[in-house]
């Protein structure tokens, strides 16, 4: 059994969220039987159930306080640790403990469910996978707490991340290289696919995201202005979503938050994503479905992004209005890379590594 320790799960929106139900949902296609203990909701107004069973998944949703608290603590990793980590660390070891007797894996999310995957392991023995999925640039630790954490992964049986940057920074920090290993995320490509759409002689700019300033919310609404004949769509929610609204621009649409079930045909919809991140972004979910819905890529060359788009499908460099007018034109010339590059990179082939990796510490 995998038992999934994380703050943060569906229905609550972000990238991490929906790779974990990717990761939910295949592994019950490969009947491998899985627990998740995790919050309720903590930045999406969201209605859910705190528990779930079917035959192969068990999610246990501990309901916590603070809606947003997170994103108002992230600059601040002690506070957010105080705020994240206590309750499921004792949630977790009361859950684990009907499990005492099985075989099991943990697979941490994060670092703070690293910490609580450290103390899980110490208990009950069992094999520790931690997933790290950002690279922490932009956040002040303290010495004291890099060496906390670096002992901490340590103690991990592997470390999962997803871009070389966030490899160079772990061994950095003094992980010990021989236990980290990179992972490719997967998306669905059967939903994520190219449609059949009415003759348009307008384009149409996609952008999905948190609408908060570092996700470059104000360069679409400046590309929106300099660019009247192009049709600016936006999804998602966020401290920027009023501002939005109240613009007074023909060309530039705010959906507001779609279900993920949904999204699919917001991509089919438009011809181009923008990713005009300014920060370091840990792999960019968007970009990947985008992709493989025939969307080539404008945006971002921070992060991890680079390495999962190739130029045959994006256009990328450093995120700045002068550049977005340079080469706003050139991209929709990569449309037609964009479905074979996805079949290519994101099929779920991506999945088997991590199911070897389950495989191997099981036996």
């Amino acid at each position: 059994m995998i038992i999934h320790i994380t703050p943060f799960f569906s229905p609550n929106i972000g990238g991490v969220e929906t790779y974990l139900s990717d990761l939910i949902d295949i592994s019950t296609k490969n009947k491998l039987k899985t627990v998740v203990v995790t919050y309720t909701p903590l930045t999406t107004n969201a209605k859910t159930k705190f528990h779930v069973k079917t035959k192969y998944n068990k999610i246990f949703r501990i309901p916590h306080f603070g809606h947003n608290l997170f994103h108002k603590l992230e600059k601040y990793p002690l506070l957010n640790l105080i705020y994240l980590t206590p309750y499921l660390l004792i949630v977790s070891i009361i859950i684990s403990f009907k499990y005492r007797k099985s075989k099991n894996i943990i697979h941490a999310h994060g670092l703070n469910s690293a910490i609580i995957g450290y103390i899980l392991k110490s208990i009950y023995k069992w094999p520790l996978i931690v997933n790290i999925y950002s690279t922490y640039d932009n956040v002040n630790f303290s010495g004291f707490f890099y060496k906390i954490i670096c002992q901490i992964l340590n103690k991990s049986d592997k470390i999962l991340t997803q871009s070389n940057q966030s490899i160079l920074q772990l061994k950095k920090w003094g992980v010990n290289p021989n236990i980290i290993d990179r992972y490719y995320h997967w998306v669905d490509l059967n939903r994520f696919k190219p449609a059949k759409r009415k003759p348009n002689d307008k384009l149409n700019f996609l952008f999905i995201a948190r609408l908060i300033h570092q996700k470059g919310v104000n360069i679409i609404v400046k590309l929106a202005k300099l660019f009247p004949l192009y049709q600016f769509n936006i999804v998602g929610n966020g401290p920027q979503y009023h501002y939005l609204l109240s613009l007074k621009l023909n060309n530039l649409k705010t959906f507001g938050d779609i279900p993920y079930s949904k999204l699919h045909t917001i991509y089919q919809q438009n011809d181009i994503l923008l990713f005009p991140s300014l920060y370091a972004e840990g792999w960019g979910r968007t970009a990947m479905e985008a992709v493989a819905c025939g969307l080539p890529v404008l945006g971002s060359n921070l992060g991890a992004i680079p390495e999962n788009l190739s130029p045959k499908v994006s256009i990328l460099f450093k995120p700045t209005i002068k550049n977005f007018q340079k080469n706003i034109k050139k991209v929709i010339l990569l449309k037609k890379n964009c479905r074979t590059y996805a079949l290519n990179n994101f099929s779920t082939k991506n999945f088997n590594s991590l199911l070897n990796l389950y495989k191997s510490l099981q036996n």
